[in-house]
């Protein structure tokens, strides 16, 4: 008898794309991006990794970037056998007020590449400057507690605990850079960034563009 394998989706998940419609190249894109809970749990992570990596935020013990259990048990694992397979931890962001940023995801307008769009991806307006960041930003609130958001992507997401996630678009002007336009980039790569180590705010992804030669 043929096994047959049915995909779970979860029902508490935002889809989304970074993107931008460039006069000269038409529809620039960033995409694959889903935020999703379980539970207690708040995850991050991109199709574009192919299951590699993801961020989990378990509750207020674990925070992390790492490895997919199902990446580390193939034969295309990204970490050698044996290795820790969370090389990023964090402490979870403190709340003020009843609400704390917990992750951010920005974009580098290099990042924006011509790729396939996915219609059920909430399409995230990218800023056309070179000198500014569009970032998608997770707020996390306590129970009870709602939170105004400039620009909300998608749904308020909950936990099982009652808090609630709120999902915020956003731009961010960096300072020491140019808006000068730049040659396209051939691919996009992914930093992760941490309070200890970067001095941001919270956690998150920064996504730039990749040049070669």
């Amino acid at each position: 008898m043929k096994n047959i394998y049915i995909r779970i989706v979860p029902k508490n998940l935002v889809r989304f794309a970074f993107s931008l419609t460039d006069e000269g190249a038409g529809v620039l894109s960033c995409g694959g991006w889903r935020i999703w809970t379980s539970h207690n749990d708040t995850y991050i992570s991109s199709k574009t990794l192919e299951g590699t990596w993801k961020a989990s935020l378990h509750g207020d013990i674990a925070w992390r970037v790492a490895a997919t259990s199902e990446n580390m048990s193939s034969e295309r694992r990204v970490l050698p056998e044996g290795s820790d397979r969370a090389p990023w931890k964090f402490a979870p962001t403190a709340f003020s007020d009843g609400k704390r940023l917990a992750f951010v995801v920005a974009v580098n307008r290099n990042a924006l590449l011509e790729e396939h769009t996915d219609p059920r991806e909430i399409q995230v307006p990218a800023t056309p400057r070179w000198d500014t960041l569009t970032t998608v930003r997770i707020w996390m609130t306590e129970p009870g507690m709602t939170l105004q958001v400039d620009a909300q992507v998608g749904q308020t997401l909950s936990l099982s605990n009652g808090r609630k996630l709120w999902i915020e678009h956003k731009y961010e002007v960096v300072d020491g850079w140019d808006n000068v336009p730049q040659l396209p980039a051939a691919s996009a790569m992914l930093e992760v960034k941490t309070p200890e180590k970067d001095g941001v705010l919270a956690p998150g992804f920064l996504i730039s563009g990749v040049y070669l030669g």
